[in-house]
Formats: C-alpha cells, structure tokens, sequence
C-alpha cells in the first residue's frame, strides 16, 4: 500500500527526490524534458522576474516518446519551437521532438497527448 506524504514547497528537495523515485527512468527523462520546457517557454512569456516566476504552477507541459520521437504539450497552448531550442534542441538524442495543440487553452497538457494518441490511433478508447 503507497500512503500519501505531504510535501510543500518548502521542502523541494524531499519532494524531487519522491517524485523521481517514484518514475521509471524513460518517465524520469520524459519528466525532465518537460519541467526544461515549461522554464523556458514560462520564462519567455512571462519574464524571469522574482513575481513571475512564482506563479509557474500556473502552467504545465508534459512530455512523451512516441515512435521514436518526443510529443510535448501545454495547458497555455503557447509552446513554440525556440522554447524547444532553448530547452533541449530539436533532436534530442535521435528523436524529433513535435509540439501537439490539442483543444483549447486551459486544457491539461497530459490530456491533450493523451486525446492525440487516441485520434492517431495509438491509444485504446476504452470506456471507463
């Protein structure tokens, strides 16, 4: 049985260090590639000060290998190809990385992959 431990942000160290014990390694490298690009496009959009760098929970960008290439997304859907320059290039390590715009604004970056791998055919559309 996992049990739920409270971390806050106070105590970032423990909590990097749960969360990536918790991650295979290809989640680890997926979960990397998505905290660079999130700094980086937060960082583009909204500067590097002090009082906007506090509010960068307010976005997410996850990240996936698929077929040997990287799909990555947005809540904010302001993900641009200099974010990836920036953060990681765009062939990292063989793979070409792909930005996926699924939905509106506001919708979970993770949904957004996960609703393109459904339309591609990919993913099982399985009733809950």
């Amino acid at each position: 049985m996992r049990l739920r431990e409270f971390v806050n942000r106070k105590q970032r160290d423990t909590y990097n260090k749960t969360r990536l014990a918790a991650l295979t390694g290809r989640e680890a490298e997926e979960d990397r590639i998505a905290c660079a690009l999130l700094a980086c496009n937060y960082s583009r959009i909204h500067g590097d000060t002090k009082s906007a760098q506090s509010l960068i929970q307010m976005d997410c960008v996850a990240a996936c290998f698929v077929n040997g290439g990287i799909w990555v997304a947005s809540n904010s859907l302001r993900l641009e190809p200099e974010d990836i320059d920036e953060a990681i290039g765009t062939e990292y390590y063989g793979n070409d990385v792909y930005i996926v715009k699924n939905g509106e604004a506001g919708k979970h970056a993770e949904m957004q992959l996960l609703d393109e791998l459904r339309e591609s055919g990919m993913l099982k559309n399985e009733a809950i």
